[in-house]
């Protein structure tokens, strides 16, 4: 990684944060959609599903609420080897598992890597620590050293709250419980909140520990996620009291702030919104020269996938779903305030990617679609986690496309399938509106890559160029390659960009005060021990 990333290892722990009021309620509920996958074992989660577990577990490494970046949590500090592949960490002493399940120690650090990377695992990680870890050396009870196949910028993030499913859960509860089910507690974790009930498809509880956490004392005695699905709903459920936040869309956040209802935001900029296109996937990828695996998958070809783009106005989808709020996005994962930006791609955009409906259509002749043999279309209409209003976006793109003589069909699908079928690379002409506010380093290897879990479309230059960022921790040569790699995507029109959106829920300030949180995490709501009572 980066120096300034190594430069955490040093860093004190973040000092233990106090409530600031006596909270009216016990239980403080935050209204959301619900996740595409409900779960008590973080194994079967990906990243965007796993935020509903996350206030009741912490990780070897955090994330500050302020900034987003990586700081130590569970770790007290960390280096890399001499010989460049492993990192020692010091374990943080005497933090409790809840329910009494002992301490944490170096024992349990193992747990979720060994879970992870078991074959019917489903969590979108397992590939990353399949092929990256070796093995994870317990030296002491307060110190390990994770041996990797070899050096990986990309490490730090992944083993961090940043990116999830490495977060530290009992060995001792594992062995006597064995995996958790639904119909079971999650396996315990050292958190501020310790996991109280769930029904699924309505909410998840949490309730503060019964101790002095090292870290984090939240106001409210418990916190609790409520799954509902239409955005009207949850205004509704806000203005009457039955919750006191609720993440809005931007058409329904005026309503709210008319009652006095308050906006808390999200501190780092990184949700971003785009559709993901299933097809171009290689055959092999160890072997870039046996080809692809679906190559008459009309979305093979790039005037196809800049015509779909072309047929998009996004001005108008920014009115209409983010009241003008969505900041243009040129490149997927790349932005101005991070690694590898080039200001040409504003001047270039217009005619690549930019809204031109005409030229779409001509795209499409050239590609040898047309009346006689007209292009078709899968997209997948269903709740995004992260924002509100997803199914209509996905709608209104279908319309864009229909416009310039695709046929398209608005399909529903659970995750389950959806995830099964990629797997399988049996998707094909399918599209998705997907949201992810991960990390630069995971968002580009998780999504259009082969280095991740696949689905989207791959392409070798882009590839190799990320391998090379990940495969070094020279700070220079990753800003070089990054800019690389960010030309090589721009130029090949993987996806469909959108926007970068803020993240932001409504309050009723007569219950919650303020709320520090990054908004940068997989499945944006993280940080809840940091929900402040109003005075």
């Amino acid at each position: 990684m980066t120096s300034s990333v190594l430069g955490c290892a040093r860093q004190e722990a973040a000092p233990g944060r106090a409530g600031t009021g006596t909270p009216k309620v016990d239980r403080v509920v935050l209204a959301v959609a619900p996740p595409q996958r409900e779960s008590n074992e973080m194994r079967h989660m990906t990243g965007p599903n796993s935020w509903q577990l996350r206030p009741m577990y912490e990780s070897l490494i955090g994330v500050d609420p302020s900034t987003g970046k990586l700081a130590p949590q569970l770790a007290t500090e960390w280096k890399v080897e001499p010989n460049g592949s492993s990192i020692r960490f010091k374990l943080r002493q005497g933090i409790p598992f809840h329910d009494n399940w002992g301490s944490f120690s170096a024992q349990d650090v193992p747990v979720p890597w060994k879970e992870n990377v078991k074959e019917d695992s489903l969590t979108g990680t397992r590939p990353y620590w399949t092929r990256t870890l070796r093995e994870i050396e317990i030296v002491n009870p307060q110190e390990v050293v994770f041996h990797l196949n070899r050096p990986d910028g990309h490490f730090f993030e992944s083993v961090s709250e940043a990116r999830g499913n490495m977060e530290a859960q009992s060995l001792a509860h594992l062995e006597k419980q064995g995996p958790a089910t639904m119909q079971s507690k999650p396996l315990a974790g050292t958190g501020p909140y310790q996991y109280k009930e769930r029904e699924q498809g309505a909410y998840l509880r949490f309730q503060r520990v019964p101790y002095t956490h090292w870290r984090s004392t939240p106001d409210f005695p418990e916190f609790e996620f409520r799954w509902i699905k239409e955005a009207s709903t949850r205004l509704a459920a806000l203005v009457t009291g039955e919750v006191h936040i609720a993440d809005l869309p931007q058409d329904l956040q005026p309503h709210a702030a008319q009652r006095g209802y308050k906006l808390l935001a999200g501190r780092v900029p990184a949700l971003r919104t785009f559709v993901e296109y299933r097809c171009c996937n290689f055959r092999d990828i160890n072997d870039f020269s046996k080809g692809y695996a679906q190559p008459d998958n009309p979305l093979m070809d790039i005037r196809v996938r800049r015509a779909l783009s072309k047929a998009v106005d996004r001005n108008e989808l920014n009115k209409a779903f983010f009241a003008g709020k969505g900041e243009l996005m040129l490149v997927n994962h790349f932005h101005p305030t991070r690694e590898g930006w080039n200001p040409e791609w504003e001047r270039r955009f217009q005619e690549t990617y930019g809204h031109d409906p005409g030229r779409a259509r001509a795209l499409l002749a050239e590609a040898g679609h047309g009346p006689n043999n007209p292009l078709i279309m899968n997209i997948r209409v269903y709740a995004v986690s992260g924002y509100s209003g997803s199914e209509d976006l996905a709608e209104a793109i279908g319309g864009a496309w229909r416009a310039i003589g695709v046929n398209v069909n608005l399909l529903t699908m659970d995750e389950n399938e959806w995830t099964n079928l990629t797997r399988q690379f049996k998707l094909t002409n399918y599209a998705a509106v997907t949201a992810t506010n991960a990390t630069q380093f995971t968002g580009a290897t998780v999504y259009s890559t082969s280095l991740g879990p696949r689905g989207g479309a791959e392409r070798a230059e882009v590839d190799t160029l990320l391998k090379q960022v990940l495969g070094t921790l020279d700070e220079h040569k990753q800003r070089e390659s990054w800019r690389a790699a960010g030309d090589a995507k721009f130029d090949a029109v993987l996806d469909l960009p959108l926007f970068w959106l803020p993240v932001e829920a409504m309050a009723d300030p007569t219950n919650v005060s303020d709320w520090t949180y990054p908004g940068s995490l997989s499945g944006s709501w993280s940080h809840v021990d940091l929900l402040r009572a109003a005075r």
